[in-house]
C-alpha cells in the first residue's frame, strides 16, 4: 500500500513539473517560434513578445531552430504542443509542411496565429504582418525601377524560396517590374538567412552580371550584405559609386551606416517588436474569446488594420533623414 502511495506521489509531482513549465502561474503558456534564431530581427520580435506576456500576466516562451530548417521548426513545436500549451504563434519556414501541425494544433485546442511569415491555406486564425506581401513586393519594385531609369537588369537575393512571404512578394515584384519591358530579373538567389551566404550571393551576382543596374533584398540581411559587397568592389575599382542599387526590406540597425554613406538610400522596414508584440495580444484575445476588429488598439502601438484574417502592423520607409530615430 505505501509503494502504491508514493508511485501516485511521484505521478502527481511529474504532472506538476511538466505543467509548470508550460503554464504560467494564474495564466496561460504561449509558445512563439520564429523561422530562426541569432539575427537581431528575431531578437527583437522576442522582446516584444515578452513584453506583451507581463502585460497581460501571460507566460511567453520564444524558441526557434538554429537555422532556417522546416523539419527542425515542425520538431520543435510538436514538443511544445506535447507539454500543454495553450496558444501558439508561428513564422514558418515553409507554409506547405506547416499546415498538418497547425490543424492539429487545433484539434488539441491550441490557438494558433502567424505572424512575419504566413501559411494562408492552413486553419491559423490569424496573420500579423507589417502590410500585405503584394504592396510590399509592388513599392519596393516600383522603387527600383525607377531608380535604374526603367531599364536595365535587376536581380533579386531572398531568405528562401519556401517561405510564403519571401514568395509572395517575389511574385508581387515580378509582376510590377513585368511593365517596363525593358528591365528583366536574371537571378533570384537565397540565403537561407544566413548571412554569410548574403555576402557570396551578392558576389556571385556582381561578377556574373557585369551590366547589373540592381539588387532587390526581400529579408533583413540581403540589403546590408549586398551594400557591404558593393562597397568593396569600389574600393577595388572593380564597380564605380552608383553602378548598382541596393533597396529592399532592411533595419537601421544593420544598414545604418550604409544608408548614412549613400550605398543605401532607402531601405523598407517595420518593427518585428511590434510582430512578436501584437501575436501575443491577438492569441489572448482568441484565448479569451474577445473580438479581433479593425482599428482594435494595443498599448504600446496603438491602433491596427484588420483585413480579413491578416493584422497589419505597419511599414516605415528609412533615409539618411530618419535612420537615427530608430533603435531597432
Amino acid at each position: 500500500m505505501k509503494r502504491k502511495m508514493m508511485g501516485w506521489i511521484f505521478v502527481s509531482m511529474f504532472f506538476c513539473i511538466v505543467g509548470s513549465a508550460v503554464r504560467s502561474e494564474g495564466g496561460e503558456t504561449y509558445f512563439l517560434c520564429p523561422k530562426t534564431l541569432g539575427p537581431v530581427y528575431w531578437t527583437l520580435a522576442e522582446r516584444g513578445a515578452k513584453a506583451a506576456g507581463e502585460e497581460l500576466g501571460v507566460e511567453v516562451i520564444f524558441n526557434g531552430p538554429s537555422e532556417a530548417n522546416s523539419s527542425k521548426q515542425i520538431n520543435m513545436i510538436e514538443d511544445m504542443l506535447s507539454k500543454g500549451i495553450q496558444g501558439l504563434g508561428i513564422s514558418p519556414n515553409d507554409a506547405q509542411a506547416i499546415k498538418p501541425l497547425i490543424a492539429d494544433a487545433i484539434d488539441e485546442g491550441v490557438s494558433v496565429v502567424t505572424f512575419d511569415s504566413d501559411a494562408p491555406e492552413s486553419k491559423r486564425a490569424y496573420y500579423i504582418g507589417p502590410a500585405s506581401d503584394k504592396q510590399n513586393g509592388k513599392d519596393m519594385a516600383d522603387y527600383i525601377a525607377k531608380k535604374i531609369g526603367y531599364k536595365g537588369e535587376i536581380a533579386f537575393m531572398c531568405g528562401g524560396l519556401a517561405a510564403e512571404n519571401q514568395v509572395a512578394t517575389m511574385n508581387s515584384a515580378r509582376e510590377e517590374l513585368s511593365k517596363y519591358p525593358d528591365i528583366q530579373v536574371v537571378a533570384t538567389l537565397p540565403s537561407n538567412n544566413d548571412m554569410q551566404k548574403s555576402y557570396e550571393n551578392a558576389t556571385t551576382l556582381i561578377k556574373t552580371y557585369p551590366d547589373l543596374k540592381g539588387i532587390l533584398g526581400f529579408t533583413g540581411g540581403q540589403p546590408p550584405a549586398a551594400a557591404e559587397v558593393i562597397e568593396q568592389a569600389i574600393a577595388a575599382g572593380e564597380l564605380k559609386k552608383g553602378q548598382i542599387v541596393v533597396t529592399g526590406v532592411g533595419f537601421p540597425s544593420n544598414c545604418r551606416k550604409y544608408i548614412k554613406n549613400g550605398t543605401l538610400e532607402l531601405i523598407f522596414s517595420w518593427e518585428s517588436e511590434k510582430l512578436g508584440y501584437t501575436s501575443v495580444y491577438v492569441l489572448n484575445k482568441l484565448r479569451n474569446k474577445q473580438p479581433v476588429e479593425d482599428g482594435f488598439t494595443l498599448p504600446k502601438i496603438g491602433k491596427l488594420n484588420v483585413e480579413g484574417t491578416s493584422i497589419w502592423t505597419g511599414m516605415t520607409l528609412v533615409t539618411a533623414e530618419n535612420v537615427d530615430s530608430f533603435d531597432f
